[in-house]
């Protein structure tokens, strides 16, 4: 069924190259969150149309937290144009949920503007939080230099609170992350001073969890009682990089908070349930408790998993011998996914070994994992001992 806007769509596709688009845009961008549903739909339909990118741009412009997932699914468009788009939208969002595709895309893209317009998005993204330079493979030493790019949300025109925002909101995702909010059924809302945290929690809860949750964010916390219909739309707001966030600091959590964030990946585990498929998982949690209760189920005695900038390759055999067929992760999660296993069998970087025990049919599984890092590649070998 047609929308009201899709003339306008249509028009500004078969727009000549080189066309002032802005005051279209601008008419359209007025009509608010209700162009997003006819705008994603179209550009839906139209997705195999080069013409399409410029749409694409005026996604990125609504500045709709819903189009991020979209926006990164584009970037896997088989349109050099539509890429570009995407890349570009992505930066304007300062979406850092799109950092791992954005630096995927800035080393293997074939289109060399595409590879640029990945890199200056990564760039806009990390000034806005400059902690998440880690979950990068290629683009290390991306960020700072004076970039500027077209937009309502360039650089230029990004206020210092803006970009203050931003930080702030890091540093609250870094002291409770994702699982742990769930889990406490909190959220963090700001801090005062050097050590102190204000949070929203369940009302009700309030009094005797002050011990619990200074205990898991280390530090001295104030809790402000919510109903929790307002904390789950906190949540949602907050956390915007999935479950497994917690994977690009894992290291600067405190102790407390590791050992739980592990009981947690690891009580995901069901080899007697059906499996989620992993082509399907949305971020690294979901993926690696697929595949070891896949491992487990198909009683697989020994796994390798390889992954480089272009490539990820999962081998395992079973015990009887013959090879289990298991399928990759989503590109955009992979290296999550590498980072979730390490956690969860709580791999030591001195040694490179890790260890995790889970149940399966009344009998503990333990799977001994051990890593070959290095820049280029990542190779992680796991054995799966029943007793």
């Amino acid at each position: 069924m047609a929308s009201p806007y899709d003339f306008s769509f249509r028009k500004l596709m078969e727009a000549p190259e080189g066309t002032d688009t802005d005051a279209l845009f601008t008419e359209l961008l007025r009509h608010g969150p209700s162009l997003f549903d006819s705008l994603s739909l179209f550009i839906l339909g139209e997705e195999q149309n080069p013409r399409v990118a410029v749409l694409v741009t005026l996604l990125g412009k609504t500045m709709d937290d819903r189009a991020i997932p979209m926006l990164m699914k584009l970037l896997d468009s088989a349109n050099a144009s539509t890429r570009r788009a995407a890349a570009n939208a992505l930066g304007w969002n300062r979406a850092p949920a799109a950092l791992e595709s954005l630096d995927r895309l800035s080393a293997d893209d074939p289109d060399a503007r595409v590879r640029d317009e990945a890199r200056t998005a990564i760039e806009e993204i990390l000034r806005d939080y400059p902690g998440m330079r880690s979950v990068l493979r290629h683009q290390q030493d991306a960020a700072s230099g004076p970039h500027t790019i077209e937009g309502p949300a360039s650089a230029a025109q990004k206020s210092p609170a803006r970009k203050a925002i931003g930080q702030e909101k890091l540093k609250l995702i870094m002291t409770l992350p994702r699982l742990l909010a769930f889990k406490y059924r909190a959220v963090p809302l700001r801090f005062a001073g050097g050590d102190q945290l204000h949070l929203a929690i369940e009302k009700g809860r309030e009094r005797r969890m002050i011990t619990p949750m200074s205990a898991v964010t280390g530090y001295s916390v104030t809790l402000s009682a919510w109903p929790m219909e307002r904390i789950h739309e906190q949540i949602e707001k907050l956390y915007t990089l999935g479950d497994d966030d917690f994977a690009a600091f894992f290291d600067h959590l405190n102790k407390q908070a590791q050992s739980e964030i592990v009981e947690m990946v690891t009580a995901g585990i069901h080899p007697n349930e059906p499996a989620s498929p992993l082509d399907e998982a949305n971020d690294g949690v979901e993926a690696a408790q697929a595949f070891l209760s896949s491992c487990a189920a198909m009683h697989v005695a020994s796994a390798t998993i390889f992954l480089d900038a272009a490539t990820m390759i999962i081998n395992a055999t079973r015990r009887s011998g013959e090879v289990a067929a298991i399928s990759l992760p989503p590109v955009a999660i992979r290296s999550r996914f590498m980072k979730t296993l390490m956690i969860a069998a709580r791999h030591d970087a001195a040694t490179n070994v890790g260890t995790l025990a889970m149940k399966h049919a009344g009998r503990t599984l333990t799977v001994d994992l051990t890593s070959v890092i290095n820049a280029e590649s990542e190779k992680l070998a796991l054995v799966f001992n029943e007793t």
